[in-house]
């Protein structure tokens, strides 16, 4: 079969100062089996040389759109790409991860297999040397929403196959019809509040370990080294996004509330690192931050599913019965939850 007369496939990539793999992984995308595709490439204000390997890549291949912009956030990386888009399917592969030479080919190929309105396939971590040290994926096929199997679900969400917007495929009348789009005005989880506003609108998820996606992690940081600060409000947002969607299944049985609450926890629990360890922050402010924080009703309410075998029994203790002091003249003894 002639691919060129298959349907065509958008591909964003936001970028954003990344030239030290930006080549890897657009060249990963133009080596594609499946050729009927679009590359859009959104430049989001890069200092560096990455616009220029872009504008270097598109004199060679009419495949590629190039579009610079001024420096927006990814999430309006990928919305300014999104409207753009002229394929039937839309995929997300970021600046600095690449994929194989079969992947949107086998994607497509399980989407369509299954009549499914979005397909999923399994995640490989790499270091920044080529070392892989991680794999997330499932051996099902599909996933039918209608008729839902729990422990497949469970499985991932635990393994966050669906949280982030690579490795998948999407049709983009779905997401025109139903105007979804990336919230630009957060930077965290909103990658995730895209994934389940689409996944409001599907009848079957198409799964596939077939292939995998090539996630590279650059420069990997704890959270408090991160500015977690003012988003446990968003963390909630989020609980109460995959909380409704588990209701929605109709997932609220003690082992489903364990996972979605242990994610919520877990939250928490690596909140109260990042707190102690702001060297911004003077000691009161410390204490005054972990008591909001170990006094909020949603916290309260994970302590009745999460895992306590992950957690260290002090710290556990001590967020129970509010035992602030401790978590700041302790914490760098204690590693944080990953």
């Amino acid at each position: 079969m002639n691919k060129q007369l298959l349907s065509l496939i958008s591909v964003i990539v936001p970028i954003y100062n990344s030239e030290k793999y930006l080549s890897r992984c657009i060249k990963s995308i133009c080596d594609q089996t499946y050729n009927n595709i679009e590359i859009i490439l959104v430049n989001d204000g890069s200092k560096d040389t990455s616009l220029s390997i872009c504008k270097e890549y598109k004199a060679n291949n009419d495949r590629i759109k190039v579009i610079d912009i001024p420096n927006g956030g990814v999430s309006n990386a990928r919305n300014t790409g999104l409207a753009v888009a002229k394929g039937e399917y839309i995929q997300f592969i970021d600046s600095d991860d690449y994929v194989a030479a079969n992947y949107i080919e086998r994607l497509l190929s399980v989407l369509e297999k299954q009549n499914a309105q979005l397909a999923v396939c399994s995640i490989e971590s790499f270091d920044s040397n080529g070392n892989m040290f991680d794999k997330w994926s499932v051996d099902h096929k599909e996933f039918d929403i209608e008729n839902p199997n729990r422990d497949l679900f469970l499985e991932l969400i635990q393994k966050f196959l669906l949280f982030g917007p690579v490795n998948k495929l999407y049709f983009r009348n779905i997401i025109e019809e139903h105007d979804i789009k990336f919230d630009t005005s957060l930077s965290y989880g909103e990658d995730l509040l895209f994934n389940f506003e689409y996944l409001k609108h599907v009848k079957k998820l198409a799964l596939t370990n077939e292939v995998s996606y090539h996630y590279i992690h650059e420069n990997t940081e704890s959270l408090s080294k991160k500015n977690y600060e003012n988003k446990t409000e968003l963390a909630k947002r989020i609980h109460y996004v995959l909380l409704d969607f588990f209701t929605y299944l109709g997932f609220t049985d003690e082992i489903s509330l364990k996972v979605l609450y242990s994610r919520l926890f877990d939250y928490y629990y690596n909140m109260l690192f990042a707190i102690c360890n702001n060297i911004k922050l003077e000691f009161s402010e410390k204490k005054s931050k972990i008591r909001s924080l170990l006094n909020d009703k949603e916290l309260k309410k994970s302590f009745l599913y999460f895992d306590k075998q992950k957690y260290a029994g002090w710290i556990i203790f001590c967020m129970k019965y509010k035992l602030i002091t401790p978590f700041i003249l302790i914490n760098g003894m204690t590693k944080s939850s990953k």
